[in-house]
């Protein structure tokens, strides 16, 4: 067997394990999901309070800590549906 033909069925087997990586915000989701989270924190006020007092002034940061406090239900969020088509298509070119 060439060395070639040996780089290739290890680049395939290595391609099979990769995931598909998608944006969340505005591509899979309608929505962005610190609106989620933050609206998902309200039933908790005081850990809401905290979390927005309590971090720097930034995004990532943010959303962590709301994230933590009371994680979106994925079962609610507003997926995309015109997403879902691109995603099934890159799915099946990569051969998953």
């Amino acid at each position: 067997m060439s060395t070639s033909t040996l780089t290739t069925e290890r680049h395939a087997a290595a391609s099979d394990d990769r995931p598909l990586v998608v944006d969340l915000d505005g591509s899979l989701v309608r929505t962005d999901t610190l609106i989620e989270c933050f609206v998902a924190a309200l039933p908790h006020p005081i850990k809401l309070a905290r979390a927005l007092f309590a971090l720097p002034p930034r995004q990532a940061a943010l959303k962590s800590a709301l994230a933590e406090i009371a994680p979106p239900d994925p079962g609610l969020l507003p997926y995309n549906p015109s997403f879902w088509p691109f995603c099934a298509t890159s799915r099946s070119a990569a051969g998953r």
